[in-house]
């Protein structure tokens, strides 16, 4: 019959294990996370490159795309300036939404349900800036919260990182999602575009 200091022994080397075996799990789920985000940050850099590609081409055919549709207005309401007309409209929509594609996207933690609590994985909202931060840097602005404070916040367990984690995946998630929407139909209405002037171009002659 084992004796009670043998049991004690062996219950506290399967504490340890047990305890070896979380901090495993915890580290695999961090890294999991971490991976997660630089996988998404990557789609979105990846976007962004086919955006601004896609908006430098736009940028080109601007003077010809004005000198047909005057020259198709010039002689009165046609068959060909209706599609021209519609072309310039698909044009200015593929253009403004490779713009928005472009922008940043602020807030958005506020499409995250239920993260209630500061996350200081992305810190958010940290600075309060306007219109004229976007032309001066100006000395008064501070952060809205102290660095003991943001100490603080800082999570200091495993659990609470791993929620800071998820919070962020979910937010790049949002801006991922968005970006990919506006891309899509950016290079749908440019489509459009270039479909209906070639059917107006045709028409012309």
């Amino acid at each position: 019959m084992p004796d009670p200091a043998s049991r004690q022994g062996d219950s506290s080397l399967d504490g340890l294990i047990a305890s070896i075996d979380r901090q495993t799990d915890e580290g695999a789920f961090i890294s999991w996370g971490l991976e997660s985000i630089k996988d998404i940050q990557g789609t979105i850099r990846a976007v962004d490159a086919k955006i601004g590609i896609l908006l430098a081409a736009l940028a080109f055919p601007l003077k010809d795309v004005a000198e047909r549709y005057i020259a198709a207005h010039s002689s009165g309401i046609s068959f060909a300036s209706v599609f021209f007309t519609l072309a310039i409209i698909s044009y200015g929509i593929g253009i403004l939404l490779s713009v928005l594609t472009l922008s940043g996207i602020g807030g958005s933690h506020y499409h995250a349900t239920g993260t209630g609590h500061f996350n200081t994985f992305y810190a958010a909202g940290m600075f309060r800036l306007n219109f004229i931060d976007a032309l001066f840097r100006r000395r008064e602005i501070r952060s809205s919260m102290s660095v003991e404070k943001f100490v603080d916040e800082i999570p200091k367990t495993c659990d609470r990182m791993l929620l800071d984690i998820a919070a962020e995946i979910m937010q790049l998630a949002y801006i991922r999602d968005l970006k990919i929407l506006r891309q899509r139909y950016a290079f749908l209405f440019t489509g459009i575009a270039f479909l209906l002037g070639f059917i107006g171009f045709a028409l012309m002659n």
